[in-house]
């Protein structure tokens, strides 16, 4: 996408407004074109594209009792969400959706008990499967000093013009 050229074409649009000739009645009809118009412009530069994301199972927890309940629990969630979906459809995925969490839980458990049993004596292995597992990678350092100055040590923010 050629952002100057966006920029330009928007600014244009802007431009061509004269707001003098705008009566009050006709505002809402003024909004609705000029956002027809800048949807228009979106479309042009910036299409709307779909794409399908499969998420593999990476997690240590995921077992094939896991995964079986996870297929049930979509297969209900696209019956519940029809149309023309009864009453007990929609009872029956929250009670589904309820159970695979709970089974997620257990399993997380599980898996972390096991660990901390397995690791038990040795500390410095204990603290890395804790720290993995809240995702602690690295010091996170703030923005701003306590005097209000910018901490030079983070990279400076980038502005979107």
């Amino acid at each position: 996408m050629d952002k100057g050229q966006f920029s330009c074409d928007l600014s244009n649009i802007v431009i061509a407004i004269d707001i003098k000739d705008i009566k009050m009645a006709d505002v809402r009809k003024s909004v609705k074109s000029l956002a027809i118009i800048c949807n228009e412009l979106l479309d042009e530069y910036a299409p709307f594209t779909s794409k399908r994301v499969t998420v593999i199972d990476t997690a240590p927890w995921f077992d094939n009792e896991y995964r079986d309940y996870r297929k049930l629990r979509r297969k209900a969630e696209r019956k519940a969400h029809k149309p023309n979906a009864s009453v007990k459809d929609r009872a029956m995925f929250k009670e589904i959706s309820t159970e695979f969490s709970n089974l997620a839980d257990l399993k997380k458990k599980q898996y972390f008990k096991k660990m901390v049993e397995n690791y038990k004596g040795n500390p410095r292995t204990l603290w890395k499967l804790v720290n993995k597992s809240l995702d602690h990678k690295q010091e996170i350092r703030p923005l701003f000093t306590t005097d209000g100055s910018y901490n030079s040590t983070q990279p400076a923010p980038v502005l979107c013009v």
